[in-house]
């Protein structure tokens, strides 16, 4: 038969008071797919390192030029300005640091039942969504409860409202908060009237670092579906330029109470 080399791991099994030795191969589909899996971990780490490095290395520009200024500057009002622009930007850093850590290592915390429209009503007054200037239309059951960490929740739902309130003051003021459900899975549905999301793009929205905002770190639609993740449920957008978003909470365990 000739002698064949191979890759694998070796298990014993005791069979009335004998030994069956188990061999166990890992074949080439294993390797070759293992090896991809390291690749693709590797190329994601790159990618996120490469975005903490472009995210941090802006405001330390404007932190170094705005110190170096500050040296040689004896107006008092320059002075002033200097001092809030190094302020601002060492905010910038701090919020990126804390946004970073909670992408990279959520906390799970426990999860209880929540009524999800009276959080919904709660973080509208947060948020707040200015009634005054944008029409808010609300379609919920104030029956339904989500078996969800209250404080991942709240932090989801705050960050796509304040997303929809931005798009809707860029466009038709107009935000739609409602339940859906599709046989037996309910969504949580947050659509704006805003400019909407370019084609190209919408795939990129849960990239870390990925943001249209100037001043958006792109984490926070990746905290939200890591948060998601943690509570069995999902998150999907869709979007078509010049018309506005859909944002649907895909929720995962539900009760009625």
């Amino acid at each position: 038969m000739g002698e064949r080399s191979f890759l694998g791991k070796i298990s014993y099994l005791e069979v009335e008071n004998s030994y069956l030795v188990i061999l166990h191969e890992t074949t080439e589909l294993e390797k070759l797919q293992e090896k991809i899996f390291q690749m693709e971990k590797l190329a994601s780490l790159g990618e996120l390192a490469a975005g903490v490095a472009h995210e941090i290395k802006n405001p330390l520009a404007g932190i170094k030029a705005s110190l170096q200024l500050l040296q040689e500057e004896e107006d008092k009002e320059l002075q002033t300005k200097l001092f809030t622009i190094v302020l601002r930007e060492v905010d910038r850093l701090d919020r990126l640091v804390k946004n970073f850590l909670s992408f990279a290592k959520p906390r799970e915390g426990d999860k209880e039942w929540v009524n999800i429209a009276s959080l919904v009503k709660e973080l509208i007054i947060l948020a707040p969504l200015e009634p005054g200037k944008i029409k808010l239309q609300l379609d919920l059951d104030s029956s339904l409860e989500v078996f969800w960490n209250r404080e991942h929740l709240k932090q989801v739902l705050l960050n796509l409202l304040l997303n929809a309130k931005e798009a809707a003051l860029e466009g038709k003021k107009e935000i739609f908060i409602g339940l859906e459900k599709k046989e037996e899975t309910w969504s949580l549905v947050i659509a704006d009237k805003g400019k909407g999301i370019k084609k190209e793009e919408i795939k990129k929205v849960f990239d870390p670092f990925f943001s249209t905002k100037k001043q958006g770190t792109g984490l926070g639609l990746s905290i939200a579906l890591r948060l998601c993740h943690l509570n069995e449920s999902s998150l999907e957008i869709e979007s078509e330029e010049g018309k506005g978003t859909k944002v649907s909470l895909i929720l995962g365990k539900v009760k009625h109470g």
